[in-house]
């Protein structure tokens, strides 16, 4: 209900912007033909303008977690535990009879225990629907009806033609003057005189098509009968076409008085509303339109407003929640449920482990690890557990004995994951498909979410608008926000979207380079010295240090203490510079690339992943759907970026397969995807890399390799001007990098892509 509310109240507002400008500006001012056009357009743009800014959370964000269904049957256990509404049942030898009583009955408690509330989301948007329909239905036939009767009339009553071609009925049966499409109705009892005057102000409804005005208007008046701004500009736009018959009627010569007393003796209100009659506008400002008319005075500069404040209201009510949302993306979710599986193994010291209670997360990724909805048990040192799920959540997998370590990780449908579980650790073995689904999903959520979560608390303070992180060590931990409190310096921290834990160490500080050190000091949200829970690896945790001046442009965080530096590559992350980044406006795409899906290929979409060199770390920036066997991404890129572009199937995997190439700025590439193979073209830089990539294919496949190595480097000599041909030797390391290094000119190493070979040649430096 609340997106249809919100509709009507963007119509309203947005037409009384357009009406208001009218009043403003335009009244008295613009021409009579203008004035109508503008009047005519209100309600149109207005409805263009609230449909096209409605926003609202997609609908499959909210994640229905399953805690009333028993997992299948265990292939190693012939016991289940399933927990219930508080309740516990022991299954020896699950069957599916016994699960669809147990259903039953919990089903049947619900029902006794709970109401459904009369009034939910979608009553209530039936209900406003219903209403709406009702009484526009009504005050349509109402219109209808009374259109009807006067072409009926004018049909039965005797007519004749004007030299204009107009109809002229007259009859005692009319009682006020008034034109209907063609056809003008006059009384019996009006002196030559009058009926003259009378006809020039009809026949100037008639020639102007002022008719065509009064049937929109009030067509589109009762549709949107609740917006009361549409109705104030339905009587505007009579007036208007009363002050352009009148201007006509004095513009043909007759004296204005005579006119004017005419009005008065006129001044009458039974006349039809569906026709152009003589006296629906007041009588006292057509009097002063037709003395002081300003009307079509509006000079350039009062068009050129106009215009510029109707596209400025445009994009203000079209694009405005647009630019501040960004890209809105719900979870990939299937059509049909798949299995997620743990398989466990307790290792030798913990044999004594007899059950293990999993917990599942709410649609923000948060376990509160109060009710379990399962509990497993272990035989001979092993346990597995199965779940049915449409979508990514998170859960939690914790021994019934106190004391025990608990494991949060994300349970994917269609994976498996196997955990083994020690005295005081667990250590989860995930496969890489399983991460990039995990990441995939984490990505989708933050942005629909706008890295918001209802549990994450409010930390108040001047933050940086911009923050870039670069980490050195495992994981690859990342820095979402710095806040600069009045008693300490708050850091959101975030996992990495690859790894399956996130540790800081409560021994961690910050360093400003110039000699300053900032020591942890408590956590407002998240863990230390163990790994975090998953709603904190997806939205942050907030850690508060030591106050840091406020005019520092970089930090460094030094997750380990300096006596431990010897072990940096085991305890990480080690360290990850911060820095302060001035707030970009949007920049302009300049690389672009079209892909093309051969008949056959299942490829449902493609996920867009950027790598940092020389770090290695992975960046998912894009999420496309393939339509009609085809899909485009455009991007801005500083520099030159390796990438992987990965194809996602409709039943949510991911594929092995992938192709690797470089983003470049100013470039175009071209993928078509057939069976097993990706073939790349494009722009000149992207044939160059192509026809390195085809070489090398073809050498490998017909010679030897003593032979395979000539062939590649007499190819690299004879093509080594060719940036595309370097660059693809060089990132796939055809030859050897050093024996790369002696031939590849120097305008290319200090090319576009200088700082691939700065960080090969420093690493190769080092080896030496």
């Amino acid at each position: 209900m609340n997106e249809i509310l919100i509709i009507i109240g963007k119509l309203i507002a947005s037409s009384a912007l357009l009406y208001a400008f009218y009043w403003l500006v335009l009244r008295n001012r613009a021409s009579y033909t203008l004035a109508r056009a503008y009047l005519l357009f209100i309600p149109f743009v207005s409805i263009i303008m609230s449909g096209l800014t409605l926003k609202v959370l997609p609908s499959n964000l909210s994640m229905e977690t399953i805690t009333n269904n028993a997992a299948p049957k265990s292939e190693t256990t012939n016991a289940y535990t399933l927990v219930y509404n508080g309740k516990s049942k022991v299954l020896q030898k699950v069957n599916q009879k016994e699960l669809d009583e147990i259903s039953l009955e919990q089903n049947q408690e619900q029902t006794e225990g709970e109401t459904a509330p009369f009034w939910g989301e979608d009553t209530g948007k039936t209900f406003l629907l219903l209403l709406w329909g009702i009484i526009a239905l009504v005050l349509v036939a109402i219109a209808l009806y009374n259109i009807g009767c006067l072409y009926l009339m004018s049909r039965r009553m005797a007519s004749q033609t004007t030299p204009e071609g107009f109809r002229l009925i007259r009859s005692p049966q009319v009682p006020v003057p008034c034109s209907f499409a063609k056809t003008v109705f006059m009384p019996t009892n009006l002196g030559d005189g009058k009926e003259d005057l009378i006809l020039r102000h009809e026949k100037a409804h008639i020639r102007h098509a002022h008719f065509i005005d009064v049937w929109v208007m009030e067509l589109m008046t009762r549709l949107l009968w609740f917006n009361p701004i549409l109705w104030l500009t339905r009587n505007e736009l009579r007036n208007v076409h009363e002050f352009e018959a009148d201007h006509d009627v004095v513009s043909s010569g007759c004296d204005m008085g005579v006119y004017q007393t005419l009005l008065l003796a006129q001044v009458m209100d039974n006349g039809s509303y569906y026709a152009n009659g003589f006296n629906h506008s007041f009588i006292r400002r057509r009097f002063v339109e037709m003395k002081r008319s300003t009307a079509g005075t509006l000079g350039r500069l009062g068009k050129f407003g106009l215009c510029l404040w109707v596209v400025a209201l445009f994009c203000g009510f079209t694009f405005a929640e647009r630019d501040a949302g960004a890209v809105k993306m719900a979870m990939p979710e299937l059509s049909e449920p798949q299995m997620f599986v743990i398989e466990g193994e307790v290792g030798e010291d913990t044999h004594a482990e007899k059950n293990f209670n999993i917990y599942l997360a709410d649609d923000y990724m948060h376990i509160d690890g109060k009710k379990p909805v399962a509990t497993v048990p272990v035989v001979d040192g092993k346990f597995r557990f199965e779940i049915p799920l449409t979508k990514m959540t998170a859960g939690r997998l914790q021994s019934t004995r106190k004391g025990s370590p608990a494991t949060d990780f994300f349970f994917v449908p269609g994976d498996t994951v196997h955990l083994f579980v020690f005295s005081d650790f667990n250590q989860l073995v995930p496969a890489y498909s399983y991460l990039r689904k995990v990441a995939r999903s984490i990505i989708a959520l933050r942005n629909a979410t706008n890295w918001e979560s209802p549990h994450l608390p409010v930390v108040k303070g001047k933050k940086w608008e911009e923050v870039t992180s670069l980490t050195i060590g495992y994981p690859q931990i990342s820095v979402k926000e710095v806040i600069f409190g009045k008693n300490e310096t708050v850091l959101r921290i975030v996992g990495d979207l690859y790894a399956t834990d996130m540790n800081i160490r409560k021994d961690s500080y910050l360093t400003d380079g110039k000699g300053g050190k900032y020591n942890l000091r408590r956590v407002l949200y998240g863990d230390v010295d163990k790994d975090n829970s998953t709603d904190v690896r997806v939205f942050g945790g907030y850690y508060a240090f030591d106050p840091v001046p406020e005019d520092v442009e970089e930090l460094n965080f030094m997750a380990i203490s300096q006596t431990r530096q010897d072990s940096i590559d085991m305890n990480g992350p080690s360290i990850f510079h911060i820095k302060r980044a001035p707030k970009r406006d949007p920049q302009q795409p300049n690389f672009q690339m079209d892909i093309t899906v051969s008949q056959g290929i299942g490829d449902s979409g493609y996920l867009i992943e950027l790598i940092d060199e020389p770090t290695g770390h992975i960046h998912q920036i894009a999420d496309i759907p393939v339509v009609d066997r085809k899909c485009s991404f455009a991007t801005h890129v500083d520099e030159p970026t390796m990438s992987h572009i990965t194809a996602t199937f409709p039943d949510g995997s991911i594929c092995s397969a992938y192709v690797w190439f470089p983003f470049v700025p100013g470039e175009h590439a071209t993928v078509k995807v057939m069976n097993g193979t990706f073939d790349l073209t494009g722009s000149a830089f992207y044939k160059q890399w192509s026809d390195a990539d085809e070489l090398e294919e073809n050498a490998k496949k017909h010679h030897k390799p003593e032979e395979t190595q000539i062939l590649l480097l007499d190819y690299l000599k004879k093509h080594v001007s060719e940036e595309g041909c370097v660059m693809r030797y060089w990132q796939y390391e055809v030859l050897p990098r050093e024996e790369m290094l002696r031939i590849i000119p120097y305008k290319i190493k200090n090319g576009r892509f200088k700082k691939f070979f700065e960080d090969s040649e420093h690493q190769i430096s080092r080896i030496s």
